[in-house]
């Protein structure tokens, strides 16, 4: 589960982790790495967590406005290739449990 939730996906350009958190998922063993750059959460000031809590908002905010238009993209191409390969067949009908279709020349 953790591979598809910080898996970057093609249709949105984002990890679902990226679009609902703000921030790149980190395995277990990327912790101890990291612990003595990042600042201990009892060093900042009411202000200071209030400061970068609306950064972060502002993060998702955009990365929320990206996910929307790569979706929209991803959606125009698919409805484009679904038109064009559906121009490319016509229905005949049912037999023995199986859809017939007949492949137009074009």
């Amino acid at each position: 589960m953790f591979g598809y939730r910080s898996g970057v996906h093609a249709n949105t350009k984002f990890s679902p982790f990226m679009v609902s958190i703000g921030k790149t998922p980190r395995f277990t063993c990327d912790n101890s790495l990291v612990e003595f750059t990042n600042v201990e959460e009892e060093e900042l000031t009411l202000e200071e967590m209030a400061q970068l809590m609306v950064e972060k908002l502002k993060l998702i905010s955009n990365t929320h406005s990206f996910v929307l238009e790569n979706v929209d993209q991803a959606q125009k191409r698919q409805h484009r290739n679904y038109v064009a390969q559906k121009n490319k067949q016509e229905f005949v009908g049912f037999e023995g449990g199986k859809t017939i279709v007949k492949l137009r020349k074009p």
